[in-house]
Formats: structure tokens, C-alpha cells, sequence
């Protein structure tokens, strides 16, 4: 008698705590999934933005379509250009017209931030151009501005992006007086709200 009742609060702590555990788990389960589905989302959005830079310096266009939704919307520095199609004409006409750059270059992304609801998220990141003309000499800075995306995923699950605003905020031998740029406190949210 004196043993059964000893051990009855016990029994009765465990069932109550396994009672609780099975209740919590599915929610523990749910919120780690999340979690992970979140973290994918940033390295997917990543890549995506990191293979866009990899074109830039290669001055190549020809997997444009693994970026770009079809009506996509790039602006750059005041110049709107409307549907992959016209996107990938630009980056063609400019890969033909600029003049080569002696040496190497490469474009270094800094403080990326990328936000994601559900099926949609932002992206905004700092962006330098560093021109090194021999092995032996000191590199230069080239370019430097902004960047703001708006990306959706699509019914297959790939991430594309709807809209990318560019902003250079210093560029050699570019004039950029009377262009209209965005300010720091650019919301690219805002601004598609704002074009509808």
C-alpha cells in the first residue's frame, strides 16, 4: 500500500509530461522546419545573386533566363528596362560596346540582407567593383552603389526575380547629373506598391 502510493505521483508526472511532449512535438517539428525552409530560401536567393555577379564580370548574358522572371523589371540608375528579353538585349549591347578593362576585375558583394515571406522576399546588398590592371601593382576601386531585388518564388519551388533596382553611387568615367536616384532609405516594396 505504502508503495503504490509512493510511485503514483511519479506515474503521474511521467504521463503528464509525455502528454506534453506529444502535444509539443509536432509544434518543435514544425518550427525546426521552418527554420530549415528559411535558411534554403537565403542560400538559394544567395547563389542566385551570387551567379548574376559571376555574369558581370564574365560580361555574359546567356543563362539569364536561371535569374529573371519573364516580365521582370530592371532599373539602373534612373533607366528602366521592361521583360527578360530586354534585360538580356542590354546586357548583350553592353558586353559589346564597353571598353575591355586591362587587367582583372571583380565585383565584391558586401552586407547582404535577405528577407523572405512565404513566397516572397527582398533582397539588399552593397556593391564594389575592384580593378587590379597588373599582378604587381595596387588595385583600384572602380564602382561602388546599392542594390535592391524583389524576388518570388515560383510553382516549382526556384526562386526568380521580379524586379532589381541598381543604384551606383560611384562609378569611374560615368556622369550621372540630372539622374534621379534612390536614397538610402530605399523600399523596393514601396516602390512596387507605388507603381500599381
Amino acid at each position: 500500500m505504502g508503495l503504490s502510493s509512493s510511485r503514483a505521483p511519479s506515474f503521474v508526472f511521467t504521463a503528464t509530461a509525455c502528454i506534453a511532449a506529444a502535444i509539443a512535438l509536432p509544434a518543435c517539428t514544425q518550427t525546426s522546419s521552418a527554420k530549415q525552409q528559411l535558411l534554403l530560401d537565403r542560400m538559394e536567393i544567395n547563389e542566385l545573386i551570387a551567379g548574376l555577379y559571376e555574369n558581370v564580370e564574365t560580361a555574359s548574358s546567356t543563362d539569364y533566363p536561371d535569374y529573371y522572371l519573364e516580365d521582370a523589371v530592371l532599373e539602373i540608375n534612373g533607366t528602366e528596362l521592361r521583360g527578360r528579353a530586354a534585360i538580356f538585349d542590354y546586357q548583350s549591347a553592353v558586353a559589346k560596346t564597353s571598353p575591355r578593362l586591362k587587367g582583372s576585375f571583380h565585383m565584391l558583394l558586401n552586407n547582404l540582407s535577405i528577407d523572405v515571406t512565404e513566397d516572397q522576399a527582398t533582397a539588399k546588398l552593397y556593391f564594389t567593383g575592384v580593378l587590379a590592371e597588373t599582378v604587381t601593382g595596387p588595385p583600384r576601386l572602380f564602382k561602388h552603389g546599392r542594390e535592391y531585388d524583389l524576388l518570388v518564388r515560383r510553382p516549382d519551388g526556384e526562386w526568380r526575380i521580379k524586379k532589381r533596382v541598381i543604384v551606383s553611387d560611384a562609378s569611374a568615367d560615368s556622369d550621372f547629373a540630372g539622374i534621379e536616384r534612390p536614397g538610402e532609405d530605399y523600399d523596393i516594396l514601396e516602390g512596387e506598391e507605388a507603381a500599381k
